[in-house]
């Protein structure tokens, strides 16, 4: 439920504010939420959190196809679209053998929470980093700003 209310959310925000940064706090606020499941709180708020969880990270990765299709020119944009979709699916593939790593170190689970948060924390900062200059959608606005001023 978490993941479609994420879905349909991050969509929405996605509509009224730029769409990087929506996923760039999704991605943010998925960390933080899924550390927050370590915390001691009734099964009513712990039953919150993992919507949460649920939302801020595979909501945010069905939102970040609409925005890998903004981004790439419509001549790659299949590809570009295709790749995200493909690294996602190496991250479900290899996700579990990480986290079982993780559990056969016997860290406390609050350690553990910490560090497979830190992975949407990751994900926020490394797309805060993508440069919108170099975006078709930002080049196509040059161009027809441009084309129209001449």
């Amino acid at each position: 439920m978490g993941a479609v209310i994420g879905s349909i959310g991050g969509g929405w925000l996605a509509d009224r504010f730029h769409i990087k940064w929506v996923v760039v706090c999704m991605y943010a606020l998925g960390g933080v939420f899924l550390y927050m499941m370590t915390l001691k709180t009734s099964t009513e708020v712990l039953y919150f959190i993992i919507a949460a969880v649920g939302a801020c990270s595979t909501g945010a990765q069905i939102v970040v196809y609409a925005y890998s299709g903004q981004y790439y020119p419509s001549d790659i944009r299949s590809t570009g679209i295709g790749m995200a979709s493909g690294i996602g699916r190496m991250g479900a593939i290899a996700a579990p053998l990480l986290i079982g790593l993780i559990v056969s170190l016997q860290l406390p689970l609050e350690q553990n929470f910490l560090v497979i948060g830190a992975a949407g924390v990751v994900g926020a900062i490394a797309l805060a980093c993508i440069n919108h200059g170099r975006s078709a959608s930002e080049l196509t606005l040059k161009t027809l700003k441009t084309s129209t001023a001449t």
